[in-house]
């Protein structure tokens, strides 16, 4: 249980990092436009 728990916690973790990067690489383009 402890080691799905810590699983899904890295998930999130990792797609809140993308979304992040991909709201980031957005702001990027539509700054340079």
């Amino acid at each position: 249980m402890e080691g799905s728990f810590q699983k899904s916690c890295w998930g999130v973790t990792f797609r809140a990092l993308m979304g992040f990067a991909g709201v980031m690489c957005l702001a990027y383009l539509f700054g340079t436009i």
